[in-house]
């Protein structure tokens, strides 16, 4: 994976659970802002969870994002994504980044828009999912053709990569013997 290049904010269709096998990495979790009476200029405050007012950042200082939803369907043995343009957001960063390191689990509910910010090193992960919905949503600062193709991974490549993986999950042993 290629951690140089700044992933879209997105949801999932699935609910899923990650298991944080080797490395580790650190997400964003995102969440749409709404001006009031229409003026984006001028957001004001949300009810945070605790009851009380919190300062939201004035979303004029935010940018605003394409929002996508989309679906993955199969295209003979290639899978393709249509995608739907959904309008302009402005999209707010909700708290601090999550960080998740070897050993650590972490849910993700389908609606929520994250993107990963860091990965640490080689990183390896175990991700348990449940279907939840036919469609996922994105965010990108630049507009979208209707439709992507994503590229497929060589036998050889995924053959490499696994072999990486399971020369990783050695020296996960190798430390939990010694300890």
């Amino acid at each position: 994976r290629n951690t140089e290049a700044q992933e879209e904010i997105h949801s999932h269709r699935d609910h899923f659970v990650s298991y944080c096998v080797y490395g580790g990495l650190s997400q964003q979790i995102w969440e749409e802002i709404h001006g009031t009476g229409g003026n984006e200029e001028d957001v004001g405050t949300d009810d945070d969870d605790d009851g009380t007012k919190g300062e939201i950042e004035s979303a004029s200082i935010l940018p605003r994002y394409h929002k996508y939803a989309y679906d993955p369907t199969m295209d003979g043995d290639t899978r393709v994504f249509r995608i739907q343009h959904m309008g302009e957001v402005t999209l707010g960063p909700v708290d601090e980044e999550q960080k998740s390191s070897q050993g650590k689990t972490y849910y993700m509910h389908p609606s929520v828009l994250h993107s990963v910010e860091g990965i640490e090193g080689k990183t390896v992960t175990l991700v348990l999912n449940k279907r939840a919905s036919e469609k996922s949503c994105f965010a990108s600062p630049r507009k979208w053709e209707e439709q992507f193709v994503r590229k497929k991974i060589s036998p050889v490549k995924l053959t490499s990569c696994l072999k990486e993986v399971l020369e990783l999950m050695k020296t996960v042993q190798q430390t939990h013997a010694a300890e």
